[in-house]
């Protein structure tokens, strides 16, 4: 999480808070990527796709996560191309 909070610093946040924020990410994260696509969807629906990009944001800074979201929104996108189907 230190590139995340590397991250967080270079676009204007203060240092202090990048411990806090960092965590609630990786809660965030982790609680995410548990979702099955259908709570994935509900969740986008209810909260928009802002939090899901800032998740992924957060992956791309966090190697050990990066690939654990992308894989969870590529199934998630899956799913959803099968009940479209």
């Amino acid at each position: 999480m230190k590139d995340f909070r590397k991250y967080l610093t270079e676009n204007g946040l203060a240092e202090s808070r990048t411990y806090d924020l960092a965590s609630a990410f990786n809660a965030m994260h982790s609680a995410y990527c548990e979702l099955d696509p259908w709570n994935r969807r509900e969740f986008d629906s209810l909260f928009g796709s802002d939090i899901r990009e800032a998740l992924i944001t957060f992956a791309e800074h966090c190697p050990a996560a990066n690939a654990d979201l992308r894989d969870h929104v590529q199934t998630a996108v899956d799913a959803e191309l099968e009940l479209l189907a």
